[in-house]
């Protein structure tokens, strides 16, 4: 997955690394948070089978 990330993010224009800076960085860390939960829960539930 890392690998398609660097070929993916090498593909992109100035314009557009600009732009997906920009919307990193919009990111609120509460919505980050909730995000990041959410996988967790998910991953834990997956595993342990809750």
């Amino acid at each position: 997955m890392e690998k398609e990330l660097k070929k993916l993010l090498n593909s992109l224009t100035e314009e557009q690394r600009e732009q997906l800076h920009r919307n990193i960085n919009s990111i609120s860390d509460e919505d980050l948070e909730k995000v990041i939960t959410k996988e967790i829960n998910k991953k834990v539930g997956e595993k342990y089978d809750f």
